[in-house]
Order: structure tokens, then C-alpha cells, then sequence
């Protein structure tokens, strides 16, 4: 999103043109996520001057905190007997987590806002703690990332795509203890048995306060949301079968 709003500095924009030249089906999504930028920006051209309606400035006011992404992420893929077709501009927020990922635009000196990069898009190293993770625990196992950071990623659930890949959902936390997530992602088991990230995002802290608006879905969620929806993501299958196709180191259903 921001690259498209030509938000980004020079270096994070150069970052990613040379992504999107290797990467046919990502320019055109960005070319979306452009046009449907530019017709909400039509759609809303004209001030809106009449006053909110008193039952809906009720109603942002006494709001109560949303729901953790985890969980509305899980509550996604628990109760999905298909796949939709996701909203443009959903599917275009999720393009912009993703292309910034992958193009490693998250180089901070925070450790928590380095912690996505974990979740940069694309092959998995093989002997990495992640791919490990995925290979041979069940959702709601965890591993640290590395010998000296207490970083950590946790398997939330396990699905499969339209293509009938195996794929599991992961979150990473930055401290020890921590409920909300720092970064989220979709991870999905190639036929020649490697891993790749096939989208993440960066996810935003949940603590609200009781007076502030907080809508029921947020960015992040929807982002990822939406990528879901691209790859085809099936109902998280139960954990006897999950253990079973560990087991089986993923062959077969």
C-alpha cells in the first residue's frame, strides 16, 4: 500500500521495484491494488458534512476491545467450507504486507520490529528452526528461533490449499510470555518437501482502551485474511489427523 501511495524512501521503493521485476504476478497486483485505490478515491471525493448519527457515535464509544487476530485468524480457518473471493481492497492491503516482507523492508534497530523478517516470503531454509517446526510439531507447539534470541514461533493450525498443499499457520512472538503476536503467517509444504511462506504480516498491538474505536477486524487480520482466500485455505483439519500426517511426514491425507 504504501509502495503503490509512493510512501516509501527512496531505498525502500528501490527495494521493491526490484522484487516486483522478478515477480510478473505480484506487478499485477499491485497494478489492482492501484485501481481500486484510485476508484475509492473517486467514491469518497466528496466532503461528508452531514453530523454521525448519535446511535452509531454511541456505539464506537462505549466499544469493547476487538478480538485478538490469532483468534479471529483460527475462528477463519475453523469455520471455512470453501473459499471466498476476498474483497479488492483486503486482497490489496494483504499484497502490500506481503511484497514489504519479502523485499525485507522491516531493517530496524527494535528487535520486535525485526522479528517479521522471520516470515519473509518465499523457500524456507532447509535446516532452519522454522522448517522444523513445520515439519514435525503439532499446532500449539513452539521453538526457539535461535540459540540467542528468545524469539519464538508457534504452530496455530494446519489446513490444506487449493492445490492441495499442506499449510500451516505460524505466529511469532518476540518475549517470553507474550499473548499478542508480533508477526503472523502462512507457511505451505511444496511436493518436493520444502516450505515457503506464502504471505505474512506485521501484527499491530490489541491493548484498546474501553473508550476507543477499534473496528471488529483489523488490517492485520484482514490482510491475512485475504491471503488465506488467494491460496484456497481449507478447514484446520482436527489433530488426530494433523498428528497422523506428521507421522506419515506429510504423505497422503
Amino acid at each position: 500500500m504504501a509502495y503503490a501511495d509512493n510512501a516509501l524512501n527512496a531505498d525502500e521503493m528501490a527495494k521493491i521495484e526490484a522484487f516486483l521485476a522478478t515477480d510478473a504476478a505480484a506487478r499485477d497486483m499491485v497494478d489492482m491494488f492501484r485501481r481500486t485505490r484510485d476508484l475509492s478515491a473517486m467514491a469518497f471525493a466528496e466532503p461528508v458534512t452531514a453530523p454521525s448519527p448519535q446511535r452509531l457515535v454511541d456505539t464506537v464509544l462505549n466499544s469493547t476491545p476487538r478480538t485478538p487476530v490469532n483468534r479471529q485468524r483460527s475462528a477463519h480457518l475453523a469455520f471455512q467450507s470453501g473459499w471466498r473471493v476476498a474483497a479488492p481492497m483486503a486482497f490489496a492491503a494483504s499484497v502490500a504486507f506481503v511484497i514489504g516482507l519479502g523485499a525485507g523492508i522491516f531493517s530496524t534497530s527494535d528487535p520486535q520490529d525485526r522479528t517479521p523478517a522471520v516470515l519473509a516470503t518465499g523457500k524456507l531454509e532447509a535446516s532452519s528452526s522454522l522448517v522444523e517446526l513445520l515439519e514435525k510439531s503439532p499446532s500449539g507447539a513452539s521453538v526457539k528461533l535461535s540459540r540467542h534470541s528468545k524469539t519464538r514461533a508457534a504452530v496455530q493450525a494446519t489446513f490444506f490449499d487449493q492445490n492441495k498443499r499442506a499449510c500451516r499457520d505460524i505466529e511469532v512472538f518476540a518475549t517470553p510470555g507474550q499473548e499478542q503476536p508480533n508477526a503472523a503467517g502462512i507457511a505451505c509444504r511444496e511436493s518436493d518437501g520444502s516450505w515457503s511462506v506464502e504471505g505474512a504480516v506485521r501484527v499491530g498491538s490489541s491493548e484498546t482502551a474501553g473508550s476507543q474505536y477499534s473496528p471488529a477486524g483489523s488490517q492485520d487480520n484482514r490482510a491475512l485474511d485475504s491471503v488465506l482466500t488467494a491460496i484456497g485455505a481449507g478447514a484446520a483439519i482436527p489433530p488426530d489427523e494433523e498428528s497422523a500426517l506428521i507421522a506419515r511426514e506429510w504423505h497422503g491425507r
